[in-house]
């Protein structure tokens, strides 16, 4: 609040909808019950169900007619203007009090209140108003208009019938002729490149294709993700537990508290009594031997989960510095000092030639992963942690039941080379260039939307 007064409005107001939210769902009555459930959240690092609230001049802003008091808008909907909603017949009563003034109380004034709710709400208007109502509720019953409708002047009042463009109305026309309406630019594209940065994925991303980074990251499409993904996180938060629990206690957890903390994982994935089963098999049996690598491997002292955010300047005038962002799953360290980046990877385990791009089906990704790292840390203003060297550690074993890991010491050169990669991908992003080359199907799952948005 004090460094971002907005930003932090925005904050206390997520969490006062999460908090009304459990008052009227699950009928939490104190701030004894709403800490603890704010701690659970955090002790297993689960969302909000708020929703963040964004706020921008394209922003349209819903809220109830009494929250609008106080408020101005240039353009005002009220919609489900019907005499059941706005007659005050539909008003809740929670409890009577037993009084004679009470009992008298009229209908009609009942309907004053709703006249002044909806004065409040139509008087939010600057410059348009829009009311509207259904012919029928969901049920098929006939709504007719609100009553109070009738004390405004029909001079103020165009009506206009909807029927023809509810017959007419095509969703997948709509949405073709609102997207040529998209600004889909360089304006666009510097905004929110200089508003999220990079990371080791989303450069990934741009340098296998540019569309790939456009539609995962610039426009974030909706995707379900992946059941080796799921599995891979329960695996790495696992291993954050075991490190961490090392690190504190000068011994790894016992294979009782292993196996519960992975199950614990599992049971928060969104899969099936089969799936679990497949994955509590194959993950558990990684992790016994991972667990005995560990014992061997494993230092004194390690750090997990350090998330980095830097800034790298570009010398481009639209976007002087990059923001750069990752999250290393762990650090070992020796005598107060990070002496390698160990980052954990489930499936099959990589050859060193793969890692590198040095094969037909691999582009470099992993090893440029580490480079990143390597770059992350190197612009980190903590010095306890400038690292060079990178670990992939691949916790699922090979054919041999061995654990597999490829070092790499990075050098200042590849960290050059790749601060050059990352300005040239910041220089065509900003001027768009990428938006008028052709989508490669053999590389991108997404070339039938660039299809779309070219039309």
């Amino acid at each position: 609040m004090q460094h971002d007064p907005f930003e932090g409005t925005r904050v206390l107001r997520r969490l006062y909808d999460e908090i009304e939210e459990l008052v009227i769902r699950d009928g939490v009555g104190t701030l004894r019950e709403v800490s603890q459930t704010f701690a659970t959240l955090q002790a297993y690092r689960l969302k909000l169900n708020a929703p963040f609230i964004e706020t921008n001049d394209q922003s349209i802003q819903v809220m109830t007619a009494h929250k609008s008091k106080g408020l101005e808008f240039a353009t005002v909907f009220i919609p489900h203007v019907a005499d059941s909603a706005w007659s005050g017949a539909g008003k809740k009563t929670y409890f009577d009090i037993p009084l004679q003034t009470h009992t008298e109380v009229e209908k009609s004034e009942f309907i004053e209140d709703e006249r002044r709710l909806l004065y409040v709400a139509m008087t939010r208007a600057k410059r348009s108003l829009f009311l509207s109502l259904s012919q029928t509720n969901a049920d098929g019953k006939e709504l007719i208009e609100a009553r109070l409708l009738d004390d405004i002047a029909q001079e103020y009042i165009a009506v206009v019938d909807t029927q023809n463009e509810n017959e007419t109305f095509d969703p997948l026309q709509s949405l073709a002729r609102e997207s040529k309406t998209v600004a889909v630019g360089p304006t666009l594209l510097t905004h929110l490149l200089a508003e999220r940065g990079f990371s080791a994925t989303s450069l990934n991303n741009y340098l296998r294709s540019p569309w790939d980074y456009f539609y995962r990251n610039v426009l974030r499409i909706p995707e379900t993700q992946a059941v080796h993904m799921q599995f891979g996180t329960a695996v790495h938060n696992t291993l954050e537990y075991a490190t961490a629990f090392h690190t504190k206690n000068s011994t790894l957890p016992e294979v009782t508290q292993i196996k519960q903390k992975f199950e614990a994982e599992l049971r928060r994935l969104p899969i099936g009594v089969e799936e679990y089963t497949r994955l509590h098999e194959k993950g558990f049996a990684a992790l016994l031997t991972y667990v005995e690598h560990l014992q061997k491997e494993l230092p004194a002292e390690t750090k997990e989960e350090l998330k980095l955010r830097v800034h790298l300047e570009t010398g481009i005038s639209e976007l002087p510095e990059v923001i750069l962002t990752g999250k290393l799953d762990r650090i070992d360290i020796a005598d107060g000092k990070a002496f390698r980046v160990v980052d954990y990877k489930t499936g099959k385990p990589k050859s060193r030639n793969v890692i590198e791009g040095n094969t037909k089906s691999s582009d470099g990704g992993y090893k440029r992963q580490l480079v990143f790292y390597a770059l992350l840390l190197t612009l980190h203003d903590d010095e306890r942690y400038r690292c060079q060297t990178g670990v992939l550690s691949f916790v699922e074993p090979d054919t041999k039941g061995a654990i597999k890991e490829e070092s790499f010491i990075v050098t200042d050169q590849e960290i050059e080379d790749l601060k050059k990669e990352i300005i040239s991908s910041v220089r065509s992003i900003i001027n768009g260039t990428f938006l008028s080359e052709p989508c490669d199907q053999a590389v991108s799952e997404y070339c039938q939307f660039v299809q779309q948005l070219k039309r």
